[in-house]
């Protein structure tokens, strides 16, 4: 019984200096991801982001009732959008450090943080809500074509105890 005391105590001395490198290496990759977050969400056009939110929506309503909504009414849905999510989303993308010190690695966070704040790394960032807006069609399409598949295979999985 004193041999295994003493194993496991001399087990756990060896694991405790990899656990503070653990937290040093979380640490380091913290301070790698704030710095990417900080510029990235910087050079985000937040507006066009938020846009892209409510546009596809809008298309579904125009489709469905057949009905075209006017400037005035597609100023006021983005004046809504705008006001609700502005900082929301921004504090939602702000908060991607603490994620990304827990996904990724120091060389993959400070790959991303250098592309990033590079010329061409900060077009793509501009650019994102532009991609984003172009795949967003194709998304709502496939899901709503899927939707009356997957629902009651849903209901079937929700229902079974």
């Amino acid at each position: 019984m004193r041999n295994t005391l003493k194993t496991v105590a001399f087990s756990l001395c060896l694991l405790a200096p990899s656990v503070g490198f653990a937290q040093d290496d979380r640490d380091a990759r913290l301070v790698v991801a704030k710095e990417y977050v900080t510029s990235a969400v910087a050079d985000m056009d937040m507006p066009r982001v938020i846009e892209q939110m409510w546009q596809p929506l809008v298309q579904q309503i125009e489709t469905s009732t057949g009905t075209t909504l006017t400037p005035v009414q597609l100023e006021k849905i983005n004046a809504l959008y705008q006001e609700t999510y502005a900082t929301k989303m921004t504090d939602i993308m702000g908060a991607q450090d603490e994620i990304m010190a827990d996904l990724l690695t120091l060389p993959e966070l400070e790959a991303l943080r250098d592309f990033y704040a590079s010329e061409h790394g900060r077009a793509v960032m501009i650019k994102m809500p532009d991609i984003i807006a172009k795949q967003q069609p194709q998304i709502m399409e496939m899901v709503q074509a899927t939707m009356p598949v997957i629902m009651p295979k849903l209901q079937a999985i929700i229902a079974a105890p």
